[in-house]
């Protein structure tokens, strides 16, 4: 990573924990990212999305830690899961801890580990995880370069970080794993529905 995007990268987090909301990769689509700490810039990505407020963000995650800090518990099911699917395309939803944040309508928490050098760069350098959205207006397609993202978005935040076309370009995959007899797959995205059922002992 060259020294002036390490200097982008410094500036966006210090947005981060000021209450900014910006664009940056991932490795499926790029994101609207917010702190996860701040419910005002959670609402922003709301309102410049214009994302209905019942459909929930995402936590982005660059280590073990955060995931610690964010849900009640780790279903066995999940372990094999996360051993073979993260760091990339996979989103686990869990039972969220008592305190937390983001999406007060719910109970749970979707979570991922992104492969993507810029992210968990700007992750541990805001030391907090990011809410995260795909950065489109709602029921648009995802981008997966900085040249796809609506102009009425990239006007509306407070940084973009741009690390050319994503490696994926399709949204994750979401599976819940709050059900401890099952898995119940939400949304097919980067992984595969084979993928999924192959990397993980369901007997």
């Amino acid at each position: 990573m060259d020294f002036k995007l390490s200097q982008k990268i410094e500036l966006a987090a210090g947005l981060i924990n000021q209450g900014g909301v910006g664009i940056a990769p991932t490795d499926t689509v790029y994101g609207l990212v917010a702190g996860l700490d701040s419910l005002e810039a959670q609402n922003r990505i709301y309102q410049i999305k214009q994302r209905p407020p019942t459909n929930p963000l995402i936590a982005l995650i660059a280590s073990w830690e955060n995931l610690i800090e964010l849900v009640a518990d780790i279903p066995e099911g999940a372990l094999p899961l996360i051993d073979n699917f993260w760091p990339g395309g996979l989103t686990l939803i869990f039972k969220k801890k008592p305190g937390i944040k983001i999406n007060p309508r719910h109970d749970t928490i979707g979570v991922r580990c992104c492969n993507n050098e810029i992210l968990n760069s700007l992750i541990e350098e805001a030391g907090q995880p990011l809410v995260a959205t795909s950065a489109n207006l709602s029921g648009q397609p995802a981008p997966s370069c900085v040249d796809e993202i609506d102009r009425r978005i990239i006007q509306r935040v407070d940084f973009l970080l741009d690390g050319g076309r994503t490696a994926l370009t399709i949204e994750s995959t979401i599976v819940d794993v709050t059900d401890k007899s099952k898995i119940n797959i939400i949304r097919q995205g980067a992984v595969s529905r084979e993928a999924i059922l192959s990397g993980r002992d369901i007997g």
